[in-house]
């Protein structure tokens, strides 16, 4: 409402001068109107210091007066030029204000002005423009899943928590690892993945047999998963199953708990079935993330506890099928870097394992004496980044 909008005053014109092209008409006379009131302002204060001319050379009386336009000559109104103001070298140009227009020619006025402004700017109109970024982003939301193999090497660096409430032992370790990994998709998109992982650390032991700080551990991981990407809307669904094995050594050997019990060392080996998915969008047009959420059904375990560090016996227990579980999940957020994509996030691992098979190593009479791995759970939380190339 009011507010002045511009039409050609000549209806042939209206005609053929329409859409992009008669917005950058309009720009331009705009321009061109301005730029030539700023100059007649700046005359008029130059024709305030000259005299009026009353005697030209043809001998009349001098026809240069303080305004330029308009006078008269008798009844006739006459100009010396095509305009004095503003509105009339607008009208020169062949435009004249309209108060109001329908609605839809409001749209159109505005989708004209939206595409000259893309035109100038891209060097397409806004349709145009926008076909042109859908189908780069479509072809950026398909490299998230890019058929092909890379390898992937990076870093971690996680605390973990172990715990045994019966009879009350608690560990303590910062690890620092490696991983490595190679993945390969398709073009059908199903692909298959082998990584693994190293990790040290000293753990800070702590059970009614003393406390003792600084007992190195190492854990590691190997698997193998395989599956299918799925389009969801505009991002991708992976899910993926496949195997896993963890090894976990506790070197104690050779340390003694600050009342004098002795350490010793452990030997767990624990094969998994991991099932999870990975849920991959694209960010802002560039950045990836990638959310993974994994159940691990325990499939078998074996604990060597090599009692014999101090003269007693090694003890060997099972972890039956569907003993214990595992959840994990991680958050990595990846950026371009030329042919690679470099990643980041949090992630945590947890596990929760129930007693193990008792190992019966001698009896006497009706007492025997035997060796069971506890109840146990395990909770890592921690940060890693990973390079793709």
């Amino acid at each position: 409402m009011h507010q002045n909008y511009w039409k050609r005053t000549d209806p042939d014109s209206a005609l053929y001068l329409t859409g992009p092209a008669a917005t950058q008409r309009l720009d331009q006379d705009v321009a061109s109107c301005t730029h030539a009131v700023d100059d007649m302002n700046k005359l008029d204060a130059m024709r305030e210091t000259m005299p009026p001319d009353t005697a030209g050379s043809s001998g009349k009386m001098g026809v240069l007066t303080y305004y330029d336009s308009p006078t008269r000559v008798g009844e006739e109104k006459v100009s010396q030029t095509d305009f004095h103001d503003f509105e009339g070298c607008m009208r020169a140009e062949g435009w004249e204000r309209q108060d109001y227009v329908r609605p839809q020619t409001v749209q159109t006025a505005n989708n004209n002005y939206q595409d000259l402004q893309s035109v100038r700017q891209t060097g397409l109109t806004v349709g145009e423009k926008q076909g042109a970024d859908a189908e780069a982003l479509a072809a950026r939301q398909a490299a998230v899943v890019a058929p092909g193999g890379h390898f992937t090497i990076g870093v971690e660096g996680y605390r973990d928590r172990y715990r045994e409430p019966d009879p009350g032992v608690d560990t303590n370790t910062d690890y620092s690892g490696i991983t490595a990994g190679y993945l390969s998709r398709d073009t059908q998109h199903y692909f298959w993945n082998v990584e693994g992982r190293v990790a040290y650390g000293k753990s800070d032991y702590s059970s009614p047999s003393g406390t003792l700080d600084g007992v190195p551990d190492y854990e590691g991981e190997l698997r193998g998963t395989g599956g299918r990407d799925y389009p969801w809307g505009d991002t991708w669904i992976s899910p993926y199953a496949g195997l896993g094995l963890r090894i976990f050594r506790d070197n104690g050997n050779g340390f003694f708990t600050n009342l004098g019990a002795f350490a010793y060392d452990r030997r767990i080996e624990q094969l998994y079935l991991p099932i999870g998915a990975t849920w991959r969008a694209l960010l802002f047009g560039r950045l990836t993330m990638a959310n993974t959420l994994e159940v691990d059904p325990l499939l078998i375990g074996d604990v060597d506890s090599r009692l014999q560090n101090d003269g007693g016996p090694n003890v060997a227990n099972t972890q039956g099928p569907l003993s214990g579980y595992g959840v994990r999940g991680e958050m990595m957020f990846g950026l371009p870097v030329e042919a690679s994509t470099f990643e980041f996030g949090p992630f945590f691992r947890y596990w929760n394992v129930s007693d193990s098979t008792l190992n019966i190593q001698s009896c006497n009479g009706s007492t025997c004496l035997g060796f069971e791995e506890p109840y146990n759970t395990r909770l890592q939380v921690g940060l890693k980044a990973r390079l793709s190339f």
